[in-house]
């Protein structure tokens, strides 16, 4: 029992010593970091000058955009109806499907048609036996009453009768036309290359003149739709240059222009809706409903002076830098020119070349002492 005891107390003990260890290594640990730290962190005395990090002023092309996503639309789309009264046959055309110019796509039955034809084409012949037969009598005739053998009445109602024939002859032939029509018309083909954007109606459905049962979107002339906030609108007009870019696939970015602005917006969503052709060539990539990156080109230079963005501070309707120059952070108001997310084109103030700070802006002042920490930074 006693060593039991002992045992235990012995346990305990050298429970206690390794959780006091534990203690130590984690405050050793912790006073180290923090000394490393110090030791990597930048000197900050106020002799040694307020840290900064800086960037050249360079020169190259800039823009001004807006960039929004847009939807592809078709802007013309075809719908393919029926001309005749008939029971779809077949029904080949599925939403979604890519069609050539020519492919049939809706097969309509055909068989009273046929039948209706072959009557006709019987009627024809015979009115057609008919004139020939009374052309026979009314030259037999026309001798016969210039001899004074008939006496000109019956003369005249052979003549009559001809004409007579000759009228129902054309009306059987408008008729035999007609049909052979509607037989042609029996397919349903595309004209345009396009893809079926909306199927109405399948085999074994009535097929009536009028109503549309497919819809094909010509992929040689679709367009880009964007909707633009009220604030933006203003900036664009009619003219406006955009590049147009998929995220993926093999579509190179297209540069168009704002061809259209709805006179309306869309009371809900405060937006109106902005039109932007696409060339023809791009059809055979694109399919109505595909979203690409829109991004309107309000100002370009192809060679400007580009101050880095993190170094403009904007003071009212005033903007200004810091040069950094022998150590010394010089205050230094510029004219602003074209904007965008990475630079600010100067107009005047500053010259390519020029070191410029681009941190701790709100600590510096004209005049003061700088330290640039980052190794290769030049002033």
């Amino acid at each position: 029992m006693e060593i039991k005891l002992k045992l235990t107390g012995l346990l305990r003990k050298g429970v206690t010593f390794l959780l006091i260890g534990l203690v130590i290594y984690a405050g050793g640990r912790l006073t180290y970091n923090r000394v490393t730290a110090l030791r990597s962190s930048p000197p900050v005395t106020e002799a040694a000058g307020l840290p900064v990090k800086t960037a050249r002023v360079t020169s190259g092309p800039i823009q001004e955009t807006l960039t929004y996503v847009g939807t592809v639309r078709s802007d013309h789309e075809v719908f393919l109806a029926a001309r005749i009264t008939a029971t779809i046959l077949r029904q080949e055309a599925r939403e979604g499907d890519f069609v050539r110019a020519g492919t049939p796509l809706v097969i309509l039955d055909d068989k009273e048609l046929v039948a209706s034809t072959n009557t006709l084409k019987q009627k024809v012949a015979n009115a057609q036996e008919n004139v020939t037969y009374w052309q026979k009598e009314v030259a037999r005739n026309k001798s016969l009453y210039e001899q004074g053998a008939i006496p000109a009445k019956q003369y005249e109602d052979t003549r009559y009768a001809l004409e007579q024939a000759e009228g129902n002859l054309k009306v059987a032939e408008a008729m035999l036309e007609e049909s052979l029509t509607n037989l042609r018309n029996v397919t349903l083909s595309t004209p345009v290359d396009g893809v079926v954007t909306d199927v109405a109606a399948y085999a074994g459905d009535l097929a009536v003149p009028g109503k549309p049962l497919v819809t094909i979107a010509d992929v040689k002339r679709l367009k880009v739709e964007v909707k633009l906030v009220e604030g933006d609108l203003p900036k664009v007009q009619v003219g406006t240059k955009v590049m147009l870019q998929m995220r993926t696939g093999s579509v190179k970015p297209i540069i168009s222009q704002i061809s259209k602005i709805h006179p309306a917006a869309d009371p809900v969503s405060r937006t109106t809706v902005v039109e932007i052709p696409l060339p023809g060539e791009v059809g055979k990539d694109l399919r109505p409903g595909n979203s690409m990156d829109a991004i309107f080109i309000l100002k370009e230079k192809k060679d400007a002076i580009l101050v880095p963005r993190q170094a403009v501070i904007e003071d009212g309707d005033k903007t200004y830098i810091f040069v950094v120059a022998d150590g010394k952070a010089q205050r230094r108001e510029i004219k602003k020119g074209i904007v965008n997310n990475d630079y600010v084109e100067a107009l005047g103030g500053v010259g390519k070349n020029t070191v410029v700070a681009i941190t701790n802006l709100t600590e510096l002042y004209d005049g003061r002492t700088v330290y640039l920490y980052d190794r290769g930074q030049e002033q």
